[in-house]
């Protein structure tokens, strides 16, 4: 099983409220969520800013492991020498993910209904339409892997 990597910036997700979902229909208590994320990139509650994580962790009853890189190609060299399967989101730049997806480093999510339930109410018919025609959306449809 290859690496797995959510290609969604983590400030989107928390923000736009696409991991709200009704907890009558899911329940995420207990479960731990590790994350790895360009320094600076979301607020840890210092100078008078909300704190993100402690509001998700509070809100979901879940536990965030935060992890952060100064550069692209710090963040890639310390993944590559991870085990496979350390983090469950990495955001990082577009020539990076690329760069992951010619290596092979980059497992899809196929099914967005699902896996985000709020997927179409709040991402952009342009970003559906993007990813959905991208190379990478190309080799999901031919890839093998479970």
């Amino acid at each position: 099983m290859k690496k797995l990597i959510y290609l969604f910036v983590l400030v989107f997700l928390l923000n736009t409220g696409i991991f709200q979902v009704k907890a009558e229909t899911t329940d995420f208590s207990g479960q731990t969520l590790t994350i790895y994320n360009v320094e600076d990139y979301i607020s840890n509650g210092d100078d008078d800013y909300v704190d993100i994580i402690a509001n998700f962790e509070n809100e979901y009853n879940v536990k965030v492991n935060y992890y952060t890189y100064d550069t692209n190609e710090t963040m890639y060299n310390q993944f590559t020498l991870q085990k496979e399967g350390t983090y469950d989101l990495v955001c990082t730049s577009d020539y990076m993910i690329q760069k992951m997806i010619k290596e092979d480093l980059v497992m899809p999510m196929d099914d967005y209904e699902t896996n985000i339930p709020n997927y179409f109410k709040y991402s952009s018919p342009a970003l559906r339409v993007k990813l959905k025609d991208t190379q990478f959306s190309s080799r999901r449809n031919s890839s093998s892997r479970t």
